[in-house]
C-alpha cells in the first residue's frame, strides 16, 4: 500500500506518481482517521479509544489483504512496540488491574495507527500532515455555530472557552496551532514556487489561517498562546525577505492590540478566553499548582519505579500529595508514561521522540509540529488525547523499507488483527454504557470497569448494597477512600464500630488532605461515645497526629495554591 524501494513493482502495489485516482483514495484512508480521531472526542475517552482501534484494526486488514504490508525502521519499531507493550505488563501489578487493562485497549490506537501510517510513502504523511488546518477550521467553525444552541454549546465550550470536539481546551488550542504551523510553511512554499494558482492559494490560506487563530484566541490556553508567539517570532526570522518580515511584525502587533481592545470593550469578559494571554504572570496559581504535581509525581516515579499502571496516578495521589488538589493525570505526559509505564519505557519513548527531532528527515513542517507537542507535553496530558497521539505519529519519520511480512502469514495475521478489532467493539459497549450514565449495564458486560464500580456504590440504595459493591472494588484497587468510607457506613448501620474506626481511618489515609473524612471520623467517634460509653480518645489523638503528619509534610508550594491545607 506504500511506495517500496525496489525498482520492481508488485502486482498489488499502488502507483503514487502514475495513479492521481488512487494517491488520491490513500490520502482519504488518512484523512478518516484524522477526522475520527478528532471528532470522537479526541479519542480521550475509553470508548472513543476502542472505536479507533476498531478501525485502525479493520484498515490494516485491508492493508494486510490488498496490499505489500512494509515494515520500516525496525529498530524503531521494536522500540515503540515494547513501550506500548509494557501497557500489557503493568496489568499483573498494577494499582488497578481492571483499569491496567482498559488502558491497553485505550491507547491500542497508537501502536495500530504507527503501523497504517508506516505503509505509506513520506509525501503521503507530509501531505495528510496539511489535513490537520482544515479539520481545525472545522472544528472552530463548528463552536462559533454552536454558540446559539445551549446542548450543543456545553458540548464545545467550557467555562466560556472553546473545547471543540477535544472538550478540553488546552489540547485544543495544540492542535489549532498544529494547523496554523501547516499555513505558515504552505505560504513560504507557495511563495518560494511563484506558481500562478499561488495567489488564491494563499488568499484561502489567509483565512483559513484567520479562523484558526481565532479559534485558538477563544481557547483561552495561555501555554499554547506563548508557543504560538514564540513560533511566530522564529518564523518571522526564517522569513528571507524584509517586507514580509515587517508585515509579520505588524501581526503581531495587531494581534495584541485587538486582544487589548477586547480587554478594554468587555471590561475583562474577555479573561475567559481571549483575554486570557494577559493573565499568565498575574494569575500563578494554576503554574504553581503544576510544579506541585510534577514535584509530587517524582516522589510516585521513585517509589513505583515499574510504573502503575492506567489511573495508578489518580488513586495513589491522594496518599502521597504534598498539597490540596484532585487531578487524573499529571499535566506532563512525560512524567505520566513513568508513571505509568516505569523509568525504562518512559526513556525509551524520550529517546525516540529527541532522535526524531535531532536525526529524522522527515519534513521541516512535521518537525516543527513534533517539537511544539514535545513541548506541550511538558505541561498537559495531550497524548491522553489519541488525537494529538496520532498527529504526532503522523509526523515522523518511519525510515527506509525494511522488507514486509510473508504471504504464508496473512492468514494469521489478519485472523489476530481481527479478534483485535472484534474485541475493541465488545469493550466499546462497557465503556460508551458507562459514558451515557449506565454503570449496572456496563458492569453486565466488564464487570471490573471501576469508574462503573464506583457510580454504582454510590448510587446504591441500601447499606448492604452500597457495602457489596465496595467489596467487589477492593478485589483489584485498595487505594480508594471513597470505598473504605462506605463500608464504614456499612459497620455504623450494623453499630459496629470498631470496624468503621478502622476503615475510617483508612480512607483518610487514602485521602490525607480531605477535610470532611476527618470531620466525619470525629463526629462517629462521638455516636460511638454516646452509645457505648466508650473513651475513644486515644483513637481522636490519632487524627490529631494524621493532621500534624500532613501539615508538617505539606509543600510549601500548597499554600501559594488557590486550595490550601485546611485541616
Amino acid at each position: 500500500m506504500a511506495q517500496q524501494n525496489s525498482k520492481k513493482k508488485t502486482k498489488n502495489q499502488i502507483q503514487w506518481k502514475s495513479s492521481p485516482y488512487k494517491r488520491t483514495k490513500e490520502e482519504a484512508a488518512v484523512f478518516t482517521v484524522l477526522l475520527l480521531s478528532a471528532f470522537l472526542y479526541g479519542g480521550f475517552y475509553e470508548f472513543s479509544g476502542a472505536m479507533l482501534a476498531a478501525v485502525l484494526g479493520i484498515l490494516l486488514i485491508v492493508c494486510r489483504v490488498k496490499y505489500s504490508f512494509q515494515i520500516k525502521g525496525k529498530k524503531q519499531l521494536v522500540v515503540l512496540l515494547s513501550v506500548f507493550l509494557w501497557f500489557g505488563i503493568t496489568c499483573f501489578y498494577a494499582i488497578d488491574r481492571a483499569m491496567a487493562f482498559v488502558g491497553v485497549i485505550k491507547m491500542l490506537p497508537l501502536p495500530l495507527g504507527y503501523l497504517f501510517f508506516m505503509q505509506f510513502s513520506d509525501e503521503t504523511r507530509q501531505k495528510a500532515t496539511g489535513y490537520i488546518a482544515h479539520i481545525g477550521c472545522f472544528m472552530v467553525l463548528g463552536g462559533i455555530l454552536a454558540l446559539p444552541f445551549s446542548a450543543l454549546k456545553e458540548q464545545l465550550w467550557q467555562a466560556g472557552r472553546l473545547g471543540g470536539f477535544f472538550q478540553y481546551s488546552n489540547t485544543c488550542a495544540l492542535y489549532l496551532l498544529a494547523g496554523l504551523v501547516v499555513i505558515c510553511n504552505r505560504w513560504i512554499e507557495n511563495k518560494s514556487r511563484e506558481q500562478e494558482s499561488g495567489i488564491k492559494r494563499d488568499k484561502m490560506q489567509i483565512l483559513e489561517g484567520i479562523v484558526l487563530l481565532a479559534g485558538l484566541l477563544l481557547t483561552g490556553s495561555r501555554g499554547v498562546m506563548l508557543l504560538f508567539f514564540g513560533y511566530l517570532i522564529w518564523f518571522i526570522r526564517y522569513l528571507s525577505s524584509q517586507k514580509a518580515k515587517k508585515y509579520g511584525i505588524f501581526c503581531i502587533v495587531a494581534v495584541f492590540a485587538l486582544l487589548a481592545v477586547v480587554m478594554v470593550v468587555t471590561n475583562g469578559a474577555g479573561e475567559q478566553n481571549i483575554g486570557r494571554i494577559f493573565t499568565v504572570f498575574r494569575y500563578s496559581s494554576t503554574w504553581k499548582g503544576r510544579i506541585l504535581y510534577d514535584l509530587d509525581a517524582l516522589k510516585m516515579i521513585a517509589k513505583y519505579p515499574f510504573g502503575m499502571g492506567y489511573h495508578g496516578y489518580a488513586y495513589v495521589q491522594g496518599r502521597m500529595q504534598t498539597g490540596v488538589y484532585k487531578t487524573l493525570f499529571v499535566h506532563n505526559d512525560w512524567l505520566q508514561a513513568a508513571l505509568d509505564l516505569g523509568i525504562l519505557p518512559a526513556v525509551l519513548f524520550a529517546a525516540v521522540m529527541l532522535r526524531q527531532l535531532l536525526k529524522g528527515s522527515q519534513s521541516s513542517m512535521q518537525k516543527q509540529i513534533l517539537l511544539l507537542i514535545m513541548l506541550h507535553m511538558l505541561v498537559d496530558f495531550d497524548l491522553q488525547f489519541t488525537a494529538i497521539g496520532l498527529l504526532g505519529l503522523l509526523c515522523l519519520d518511519y525510515g527506509k523499507a525494511e522488507g514486509s511480512l510473508k504471504k504464508k502469514t496473512k492468514i494469521e495475521d489478519c485472523i489476530f488483527l481481527t479478534v483485535i478489532s472484534v474485541g475493541c467493539i465488545y469493550f466499546c459497549i462497557p465503556f460508551l454504557l458507562d459514558y451515557v450514565g449506565e454503570h449496572q449495564k456496563a458492569l453486565s458486560f466488564y464487570g471490573a470497569y471501576t469508574p462503573a464500580q464506583l457510580a454504582v456504590m454510590e448510587g446504591s440504595r441500601s447499606a448492604e448494597e452500597a457495602t457489596s459493591a465496595a467489596e467487589q472494588i477492593l478485589t483489584h484497587n485498595t487505594h480508594l477512600a471513597e470505598v473504605y468510607q462506605y463500608l464504614a457506613y456499612g459497620a455504623l448501620e450494623k453499630e459496629n464500630y470498631e470496624e468503621s474506626f478502622i476503615n475510617m481511618e483508612k480512607a483518610i489515609s487514602c485521602d490525607i488532605y480531605a477535610k470532611e473524612l476527618y470531620d466525619e471520623y470525629e463526629e462517629i467517634l462521638s455516636q460511638a461515645e454516646k452509645v457505648q460509653g466508650s473513651d475513644q480518645s486515644e483513637r481522636r489523638d490519632w487524627i490529631w497526629n494524621k493532621k500534624q503528619e500532613v501539615l508538617k509534610k505539606s509543600s510549601s508550594l500548597a499554600y501559594e495554591l488557590n486550595d490550601r491545607p485546611q485541616l
